[in-house]
């Protein structure tokens, strides 16, 4: 993921100059963070795993969406380690394996976690016997081997430390300009008075493409949380949001929880296959959409 093209912590950085809005966020999704807060993000976690690990490091994200693990992502890759989601919504019925020990095996080479206070338990199941170092996004008790997210970000920044570029091959940036292109955007429209809402999870990389993806092109992102649907409705009626990425499971559990349809979606990017009866959903919660496109690895591929 990002290895050609485009460095994505540049073009950042050139938002930031902008001025240009990141994420919309908070608990009732009433908060913006700015790009420079993005950037600024990615550089000092960059500069705190150098601060534990001489070279390399193999870093999980085991978080709901959020913007701390777009930062994490991006700062990991620029101190020049790897990263690896691991699936937060699955489970714990899941057959063979008792639910520690799949924690067990998914965290199994894991050097430093970034995971919400709520998820530490879980994060100490899979880790057991494992000198991983974590940081925790608060709020949140923090143990002896963990750190604030907001510490990290404290912790003045090695301007001399080497980084890594992060680069972008652009594929899905492309797909995004032609999709909002194919919409017939009303006349003013630009990138920075649009609004995507990711509501799949962003462990999904078609998800986490798009996401990067809206960032490089000035388009604000908010994250959704499956476990806050209701909410989401609730509280984004009036933001404007015309772009929305999505997923089978998500879309369920969204119009179970949909009590009014949201009227100012025109862009619907679907993870998986479109059957008539997902389309039917999809207009249900949506009844405005004007493209309707399916997008998965594989298509990305072709592109």
């Amino acid at each position: 993921m990002f290895n050609d093209g485009v460095d994505v912590i540049d073009t950042i950085q050139s938002n930031a100059k902008a001025g240009r809005i990141a994420f919309v966020g908070g608990e009732l999704y009433d908060e913006t963070l700015a790009s420079i807060r993005l950037y600024d993000a990615a550089r000092a976690i960059a500069n705190y795993i150098a601060c534990l690990f001489p070279e390399n490091v193999s870093a999980f994200i085991f978080s709901e969406n959020r913007w701390e693990v777009v930062a994490f992502y991006l700062g990991v890759r620029l101190f020049g380690g790897s990263v690896k989601f691991l699936d937060y919504t699955a489970s714990e019925d899941n057959g063979e394996l008792s639910f520690s020990e799949k924690l067990q095996q998914d965290f199994r080479g894991c050097e430093l976690v970034l995971c919400a206070g709520k998820d530490l338990m879980n994060v100490f199941r899979g880790t057991v016997e494992k000198n991983v170092k974590i940081i925790v996004i608060p709020p949140a008790r923090i143990p002896y081997n963990a750190i604030s997210f907001d510490e990290v970000l404290q912790i003045r920044i090695n301007r001399g430390l080497s980084l890594h570029n992060v680069c972008y091959s652009e594929k899905t940036s492309r797909l995004l300009r032609a999709t909002l292109q194919s919409t017939g955007p009303a006349q003013g429209w630009t990138p920075q008075n649009s609004l995507c809402a990711v509501i799949a999870p962003l462990h999904q990389r078609v998800h986490f493409d798009i996401a990067i993806s809206c960032i490089l092109l000035g388009i604000p992102v908010l994250l959704a949380t499956v476990h806050n649907l209701d909410g989401f409705m609730r509280t984004t009626r009036n933001h404007g949001i015309d772009i929305v990425s999505i997923d089978e499971p998500t879309l369920l559990t969204l119009k179970a929880k949909c009590d009014t349809p949201s009227l100012t979606v025109t862009t619907v990017l679907f993870e998986g296959q479109l059957t008539a009866d997902l389309k039917d959903k999809l207009y249900e919660v949506f009844p405005r959409i004007r493209t309707l496109r399916e997008v998965n690895e594989e298509f990305l591929a072709k592109l």
